[in-house]
């Protein structure tokens, strides 16, 4: 039986893309995962519906992720009905936990433009999804 992973990440940073996302695809590819991405360029309806067809969901968190309100979004739904496996690259538990704070999310999106059921979807996501990681 074949899982397939789906990896969500900031696709403007292209360091994690070509390098750190190609390693973690190719080592999920020799354990009989296949992985797929948020990268490959879909409609948001075309990846709403490809999503259902995942068993996993992998998480590159950045500090550009944690500052990206489409990063959020997609983690939002995510993490609503998945469980959700967080990789921290180049940031730390601690450092998103601080980040996803109600004063500071409201700081980096002001409710004029973000509303507060909005931004409050992203502090659940990013709380659930941080406290299901286990240091090992």
């Amino acid at each position: 039986m074949t899982y397939m992973v789906y990896i969500s990440f900031h696709k403007g940073e292209d360091r994690i893309r070509y390098s750190f996302l190609s390693h973690l695809s190719a080592s999920l590819r020799r354990k009989g995962l296949i992985s797929s991405s948020s990268f490959v360029h879909h409609s948001s309806n075309e990846i709403k519906i490809e999503k259902t067809k995942f068993k996993a969901f992998l998480v590159v968190i950045s500090w550009k992720y944690v500052l990206s309100a489409e990063c959020l979004d997609e983690l939002a739904e995510i993490a609503d009905q998945n469980v959700v496996v967080p990789v921290f690259y180049c940031i730390t538990q601690s450092d998103v936990k601080h980040q996803c704070r109600l004063d500071i999310l409201r700081d980096t999106f002001p409710l004029e433009d973000y509303s507060a059921e909005r931004v409050s979807r992203w502090i659940y996501a990013l709380n659930k999804t941080t406290k299901s990681y286990k240091l090992r």
